[in-house]
């Protein structure tokens, strides 16, 4: 597998689904694995009280199936519905719009945690709506990390983002790392490969920041790099006007009520200096919020 390779190379990219990932911009390998979560939510422990239940909010319960869910055909759609026992066969109803194989899904005497926003009926009567649906075993294992959230676009889902982005993770022999180990060692950066699998499917929080580091790290290494390039290749062009006249900038300076800093000092000393150069030179002036770069290019 190589980056530039079309999403289509990967099991279950079709036709229509390499369409709607192209809404989002991803059209090849390298795209997906740069396609990063905008948040992460990390699923809580299931609930064991019915004091311990906030509504209109989201929340897990351990249930077991009992009978099948019902299936409803309206004008406009199919529900699905369940009747479950929980925590000390507390009784909890989930409903399911257009999702008419949740019926054939659940299946009787099995455990399983349902994940969503859950809504009092009555004084002992609870629903939840549209709520995910997790094998006890594979709940487990998915609390003890935190969980990416894409944006998304329709006909892609969360789930189906995470499938294919794990999947092209799988083979990760393609990911040459491109940092010399010397750099890698003196910033204490997680290699590249490491990097996008953590920035994906973090193990912790502190490994998503690691990773969140590196490449944040790329991103500036890229662009010194791509101004390295640039000034290499570009064909040096004459200066015909050399700028020796400084009456009037010595009087902007003179009148102003306060001292430049070192920064703004050293900054001007190499602009005046590139005034006189026999070639022409770009500059980009570059300091945080309110450090005076808009003074300097007045």
């Amino acid at each position: 597998m190589m980056l530039d390779e079309s999403v289509r190379t990967l099991k279950g990219v079709g036709e229509k689904t390499e369409k709607n990932l192209q809404k989002l911009h991803i059209y090849n390998i390298s795209e997906l694995l740069h396609y990063f979560p905008r948040t992460y939510i990390q699923y809580p422990d299931c609930i064991k009280d019915e004091s311990e239940i906030h509504i209109e909010q989201k929340n897990a319960f351990s249930v077991i199936i009992h009978k099948p869910a019902i299936t409803k055909k309206t004008s406009k759609m199919t529900i699905a519905m369940l009747s479950c026992s929980s925590f000390n066969d507390f009784m909890l109803e989930a409903v399911w719009f257009r999702m008419p194989y949740i019926s054939s899904a659940l299946k009787v005497n099995q455990s399983y945690v349902l994940y969503g926003v859950c809504k009092r009926e009555s004084t002992s009567s609870y629903k939840l709506e549209q709520p995910e649906i997790f094998p006890a075993n594979t709940y487990i294992e998915l609390k003890q990390k935190l969980q990416p959230i894409y944006s998304l676009t329709k006909g892609i889902t969360n789930s189906a983002l995470k499938k294919l982005t794990a999947q092209a993770l799988s083979n990760h022999t393609f990911l040459n790392e491109y940092l010399p180990s010397e750099i890698l060692q003196k910033r204490s950066l997680l290699n590249y490969a490491n990097a996008l699998q953590q920035i994906h499917f973090p193990d912790s929080k502190e490994t998503y920041l690691a990773a969140r580091n590196r490449l944040a790290y790329n991103e500036f290494f890229d662009f010194f790099m791509q101004i390295k390039q640039a000034d290499s290749d570009s064909l040096q062009e004459e200066n015909n006007y050399h700028i020796k006249e400084t009456s009037f900038y010595d009087t902007v300076r003179k009148n102003l009520p306060f001292s430049l800093t070192n920064g703004q000092e050293h900054a001007l000393n190499e602009i005046q200096s590139d005034f006189l150069k026999p070639y022409i030179t770009q500059r980009l002036i570059q300091g945080d919020v309110g450090s005076g770069k808009t003074l300097i290019a007045f």
